[in-house]
């Protein structure tokens, strides 16, 4: 039908749906633009560094998180690609290249273990997972990298405990063993050379002696391993 053949109160009804429609896509936009600002909040100020970068490896976007662990403003590095920007150890590059070949096929990555190179050429010890994502049709990457310089720090420390509990447990071992050896009934030159030998496991050796102090001075009653010397 015609606009000049409609009626007053059909024509007067199509603007009210017209209306309707325009009110009801104008609330739909505004909620569209109120979850990007939503989203865009928390990506900037996520505790965890979160970037977004291309299958080519080039940086799109970052977060604040991640200009505070790497050093850089955001604005150093977009548009640049992160193989050729020396952040990544020349040991981490062909992991890097193997993750971006996953997240071509689809397919999500880590968390894995990396040491960047800051700004400043210090060091970080970082985790990082990969998600493929698209953003208005194309195809990208979600990256996010969290420090673990503490737990680098208290693995190490844990580390060295494990190693001191192991050395004092070997030290008190071998003490008893070689108290059993000296209340046996070996020989001297036997009794000696279990000694000898106990100890090395606690301080490894290519030449050890045992010198008897006396008045007169010393004396060497019993070595090994000079022989090669």
């Amino acid at each position: 039908m015609k606009d000049k053949d409609k009626s007053k109160g059909e024509l007067i009804q199509e603007l009210q749906i017209l209306r309707k429609e325009r009110e009801k896509s104008a609330v739909l936009e505004k909620g569209l633009k109120d979850s990007e600002e939503r989203l865009k909040i928390l990506f900037d100020y996520a505790p965890d560094a979160y970037y977004i970068n291309d299958l080519k490896g080039n940086l799109i976007d970052g977060n604040k998180a991640a200009e505070r662990i790497i050093g850089y403003q955001k604005e150093e590095l977009v548009g640049k690609n992160f193989f050729q920007l020396g952040l990544l150890s020349s040991k981490d590059i062909p992991k890097a290249k193997k993750t971006i070949e996953k997240n071509k096929k689809g397919l999500s990555t880590g968390p894995e273990e990396y040491v960047l190179q800051r700004k400043d050429k210090s060091e970080i010890p970082v985790e990082i997972s990969n998600y493929p994502v698209k953003v208005k049709g194309e195809p990208l990457v979600l990256g996010i990298a969290r420090d673990i310089t503490e737990r680098k720090r208290a693995e190490k420390k844990r580390k060295l405990l494990q190693k001191k509990e192991r050395e004092q447990h070997l030290k008190a071992e071998t003490l008893a063993k070689v108290a059993l050896i000296l209340t046996s009934r070996l020989s001297l030159s036997a009794v000696l050379e279990e000694v000898l030998r106990q100890v090395k496991l606690l301080v490894p050796y290519s030449a050890c002696n045992i010198v008897l102090i006396q008045k007169g001075g010393l004396s060497n009653i019993h070595s090994v391993g000079y022989e090669k010397y």
